[in-house]
């Protein structure tokens, strides 16, 4: 016969006194949650989903542009949809604010550095996505 672990009535206040599986699986999911928190960012605004941020080199914004492209690449990519705008807290640094398709709230925004390289992007609604200050 097996036996089984109650994880119902888990102690939330303290967790030192879970049993060795509520502890391993609490583990894997905080690993799981840093995991997923270094590479994005999320926005929710009066509990409802409105942008997320990215920080990394390894995604791909809709359209092709991405971290670590300068400003110009982002500007061939996207054409004249691109407004460009000066970093609020960034000295010499640029947003690049790419225009949605007509009747569309969304846009998609990059943040270049001094040097125009291309170093955060954001997806959103409207006017959640010009948030300079950003998720957390």
């Amino acid at each position: 016969m097996s036996k089984s672990t109650d994880m119902r009535n888990l102690d939330m206040n303290n967790p030192g006194s879970w049993p060795l599986p509520a502890k391993l699986g609490a583990g894997v999911l905080l690993a799981l949650v840093l995991i997923v928190a270094a590479y994005f960012a999320f926005m929710v605004e009066s509990d409802k989903f409105v942008r997320y941020d990215v920080g990394n080199d390894k995604e791909v914004a809709p359209g092709g542009g991405k971290v670590g492209m300068d400003a110009a690449q982002i500007r061939k990519l996207y054409g004249d949809r691109v407004e460009e705008q000066p970093h609020k807290y960034v000295e010499g640094g640029k947003v690049l604010r790419i225009k949605a398709d007509a009747g569309s709230d969304n846009a998609l925004v990059f943040e270049a550095d001094a040097t125009g390289k291309v170093t955060a992007w954001r997806v959103g609604q409207q006017p959640q996505v010009d948030y300079v200050e950003g998720c957390s």
